[in-house]
């Protein structure tokens, strides 16, 4: 049995996803075809089908990326269980992963659990025109310093010709989506306030960032701008079902996204604030490690947590240890060896 008090399991969000996500656990570990099956008779949707063969743009898709995400993190978890006797006292996950973390962490049915995903997806998606959507990260930028810097970029987008889309007319913006690392921090809004940041960052005569490095925007694919003001009539929409959203009795401890601390009593509140609140991914690290987690586990075929885990120097030395699965079977090895 995996030792509980000093083990994190992490679970990836949306962007995360690519074509052939499922085909080697599927084939692998059978045994868990019937998550997969009973998360398609539950949404109606060829989820094995569009992981297997795409094409790409249909899988990144915000009705189909959640859903997969979710149920490919979910079944990562279910062989991790069967294969080491996995326990963990603290579970955290990135945007859409917190909802896969309380599933694993029994905090959250998966009928509970399919029915929010699929809900926060299409709620989301329809939030605000996909021609109009913009995230990027930026690299070598604190959270301090891009606040800055958008507080100037937003004022010259108040000067900018309205959106029209079909309520009528909607402002340019661009808003803090999530804090990923201490000189990571990913921006969403529209397409023009991107470009006008982009244009303000080249005319900078020196590097704004510490330490001489010249900072880096890079454009995400995305169809909607995720965890930003734009997403507020998804947060209307969702309210009344995470509402009635019961979250059951565990020992499990969640750190939220909303604040990056563990949350305790943990409700769906912390679900919808999410919505339009950045996700503080760094704080939830560190926070980890403060309550004496020394190892991380990230549940995913993506990289895309490892990458934010290597982005922090603090995170490398000391007797703290991090995980990823794209190895699957590597990765049951080592974590069946855990004292």
């Amino acid at each position: 049995m995996v030792a509980a008090e000093h083990t994190l399991v992490m679970f990836p969000g949306q962007g995360s996803q690519k074509v052939g996500m499922a085909q080697l656990i599927l084939r692998e570990f059978p045994a868990v075809k019937p998550l997969f099956e009973e998360a398609e008779d539950t949404l109606k949707q060829p989820l094995m089908r569009v992981m297997a063969d795409g094409p790409s743009d249909r899988l990144a898709h915000t009705s189909y990326a959640q859903p997969c995400v979710f149920v490919v993190a979910l079944a990562y978890h279910q062989v991790l269980q069967a294969e080491t006797g996995l326990a963990s006292l603290y579970y955290a996950g990135h945007s859409l992963g917190e909802i896969t973390a309380l599933v694993a962490a029994g905090k959250l049915t998966l009928a509970a659990a399919l029915a929010v995903v699929a809900a926060r997806a299409h709620a989301m998606a329809e939030a605000f025109p996909t021609e109009h959507a913009a995230m990027a990260a930026i690299v070598h930028m604190s959270e301090a310093q891009v606040r800055h810097l958008l507080a100037q970029c937003n004022r010259v987008l108040a000067q900018v010709t309205p959106m029209q889309v079909p309520a009528g007319e909607l402002p340019h913006s661009l808003d803090i989506a999530a804090i990923n690392a201490s000189q990571q921090v990913v921006v969403a809004g529209s397409q023009q306030g991107l470009t006008v940041l982009q244009a303000m960052l080249n005319e900078a005569a020196a590097p704004i960032a510490s330490g001489g490095k010249r900072v880096k925007v890079r454009p995400l694919a995305v169809s909607a701008p995720f965890h930003s003001r734009y997403m507020e009539p998804a947060r209307r929409q969702l309210t009344e079902l995470f509402a009635a959203t019961s979250l059951q009795e565990s020992p499990a401890r969640i750190i939220a996204n909303v604040s990056g601390e563990v949350t305790s009593p943990y409700s769906a509140e912390h679900l919808l604030r999410q919505i339009t609140a950045p996700v503080r991914w760094h704080q939830t690290l560190l926070t980890a490690r403060a309550e004496g987690v020394r190892r991380f586990i990230a549940l995913s075929q993506s990289s895309v947590l490892m990458r934010m885990w290597a982005a922090e120097e603090c995170f490398q030395s000391g007797d703290a240890t991090m995980l990823g699965t794209a190895d699957l079977r590597g990765a049951l090895k080592i974590i069946g060896e855990f004292a």
